[in-house]
């Protein structure tokens, strides 16, 4: 019965919202979306990680009242990040724990991806290809939300290649306030080579937010942590919603 318990297995997963990766509408990224920013007022969303500005032009159709600032660090995929979505706030910038320098790996061949990460590894041990690495600056969420006079966000995004935890705890300030309401992250095989288990971000956003697993048309609750469903280092796309009270 091994083949068939596997089948299973596999199967099951995706219903669980693991590995439904091939779009945003399999993934549950664009109903959430639209749960989040469609009825907004001229909501505020953080889109860091980027990249050329795919989620963040889905963002703008839902709601084109939308402020969004987005943040990505690779010079290269920045400048098309700006050409194609112009009316944005962009950022040639990392965000993570503490301000300074940090070294990003991309493809040798091909820098710019939508893969480079901060983590090391990523590129040659995920994806089985040459890396190289380049110097980039790197600030933190309450630095830039407190330069740029934003009190609030409704929304943020953050897909960094295995660096989400770091993100979150450089918001330190924004999350004890409760001054975000809706976060949106990633959680993958990228984990295991950052050293970080799902146990840490529950740890960092349980007390505040109601934590859910993104499927294709809804969300599965996940509040009660548990080893055996919550630590599985594949695609999957985690949401925290504030609780009532916890602003």
């Amino acid at each position: 019965m091994r083949r068939i318990n596997l089948v299973l297995f596999q199967l099951g997963g995706r219903g669980l919202g693991l590995l439904n990766y091939r779009n945003r509408d399999i993934s549950g990224e664009e109903a959430f979306i639209r749960h989040a920013l469609s009825s907004a007022d001229a909501p505020v969303v953080f889109d860091v990680g980027a990249n050329e500005g795919q989620w963040s032009s889905y963002a703008m159709s839902v709601n084109p009242t939308a402020k969004i600032f987005a943040f990505e660090p690779h010079p290269q995929t920045y400048a098309r990040l700006v050409s194609k979505l112009p009316n944005v706030r962009a950022f040639n910038l990392g965000l993570g724990e503490r301000q300074g320098p940090l070294m990003l790996h991309d493809y040798a061949e091909g820098s710019g991806s939508s893969h480079a990460s901060f983590v090391d590894g990523v590129i040659e041990n995920v994806h089985g290809r040459k890396a190289a690495t380049l110097q980039v600056e790197v600030t933190t969420l309450d630095e830039i939300a407190s330069a740029e006079g934003v009190d609030e966000i409704n929304l943020l995004k953050i897909d960094v290649e295995g660096m989400e935890l770091a993100v979150l705890r450089g918001a330190q300030r924004l999350l004890e306030r409760g001054a975000v309401k809706r976060i949106q992250f990633e959680f993958n095989e990228m984990n295991i080579l950052s050293r970080t288990l799902f146990a840490d971000f529950h740890a960092l956003l349980a007390p505040r937010y109601h934590l859910h697993r993104l499927l294709p048309h809804g969300w599965l609750d996940i509040d009660r942590y548990n080893p055996w469903t919550h630590e599985q280092f594949v695609f999957q796309n985690i949401v925290a919603e504030l609780r009532p009270g916890a602003a």
